[in-house]
């Protein structure tokens, strides 16, 4: 059965609220990827031109923040950069450490991601 970006998130903020950092950092990420996902389906819905040969995470982020996309698109494409640079230390930085602040706040901005991406 297919599941939701809203699923993904929820299952972000049950981990955010764990006792251990790989649960912080899972949560950063499972709440990055709901958020590129809802991302991803609002570039198609606005038919914004996906870049040819980009990675598909940059793809969507860059069809988000083009000069021509108004405001709440570029907004959107910002703050998933943002989330997916804390994704990619949460991910590939396992040497570092990873706070629950950190992994809290993620969740907190792919949060506002989907629901305001609900709202274009």
């Amino acid at each position: 059965m297919p599941v939701t970006a809203r699923q993904i998130l929820e299952a972000a903020e049950e981990l955010a609220d764990g006792e251990r950092e790989v649960d912080w950092r899972n949560a950063a990420s499972r709440a990055y990827y709901a958020a590129f996902h809802r991302c991803r389906q609002l570039v198609v819905e606005e038919r914004l031109p996906l870049g040819e040969g980009a990675p598909a995470h940059v793809a969507v982020i860059d069809a988000l923040v083009e000069n021509l996309n108004p405001g709440p698109l570029k907004r959107l494409g910002f703050m998933l950069r943002g989330c997916r640079d804390r994704r990619a230390d949460a991910d590939y930085e396992i040497d570092a450490s990873f706070s629950r602040q950190v992994g809290r706040s993620v969740v907190t901005d792919c949060r506002r991601i989907l629901t305001e991406a609900d709202r274009v």
